[in-house]
């Protein structure tokens, strides 16, 4: 009987478990490989595409587009090869799931890490795309903090030379709409960036986030529909 792996992470399910025992993922979303080829069809695994980005054919995203291009260190990276180059970020995007050591506990622990599943899922969607919006503008929180210091020091410097009075009141409201212009252009700018950086999350873990809603339409079908399911 050839052996099962989850489509979420790879590792080998035991016959019998309703859950992935590494990340959580329900057995009802994985398919068996070895009755998919015998069928004469290949299942499309997200296991295989969890790391998909711009490159894939069914990205609509254009890869020279520099507002979708992945910033270092979010480069596309093959399973596994993340962890070991940036530990922190394969720690945070990492699966939630409890090891269950007790074999008559484990259907429990399998509807435990079945909700750890559906909470990372949200979790890894929102880490994404904060972690992914600081490293794309980490310069521009840079040069914004430069920005600050430079006009507090221009400021500082008119109120304490010799000028009249009209004259530091018409430099400080010049100093004022060029600052009321750059933060408008800032604000405009970080606001494309981060739905930029939303798209590029959901992009990422749509796979999981399509089975994530076919599942609870099918649950939802059978509790009102118990005759027809």
């Amino acid at each position: 009987m050839a052996e099962r792996r989850c489509e979420e992470c790879g590792s080998i399910i035991p016959y019998g478990a309703t859950a992935c025992p590494n990340c959580g993922c329900p057995v009802e979303d994985i398919q068996d490989n070895g009755q998919a080829n015998k069928n004469g069809w290949q299942t499309e695994s997200a296991f295989i595409h969890d790391n998909f980005n711009e490159k894939e054919p069914y990205s609509p995203f254009k890869s020279n587009s520099w507002f979708f291009r992945d910033p270092w260190p979010m480069y596309n990276y093959p399973v596994g090869a993340l962890d070991r180059k940036h530990p922190f970020i394969g720690w945070l995007f990492g699966p939630w799931h409890l090891t269950c050591r007790d074999s008559s506990k484990q259907e429990e622990y399998d509807a435990i890490n079945n909700i750890f599943y559906f909470f990372n899922l949200h979790f890894k969607i929102v880490a994404y795309t904060l972690v992914w919006q600081f490293f794309k503008i980490w310069w521009l929180i840079l040069a914004v903090l430069l920005y600050i210091g430079f006009n507090g020091l221009i400021i500082n410097l008119v109120i304490q030379s010799n000028m009249e009075q009209d004259t530091k009141i018409t430099i400080a409201s010049i100093i004022g709409f060029i600052a009321s212009v750059v933060w408008i252009a800032v604000a405009i700018f970080n606001l494309i960036v981060a739905l930029c950086s939303l798209c590029k999350a959901l992009h990422r873990y749509w796979p999981q986030i399509w089975r994530v809603v076919i599942r609870f339409c099918k649950r939802g079908w059978s509790k009102m529909f118990p005759k027809i399911s």
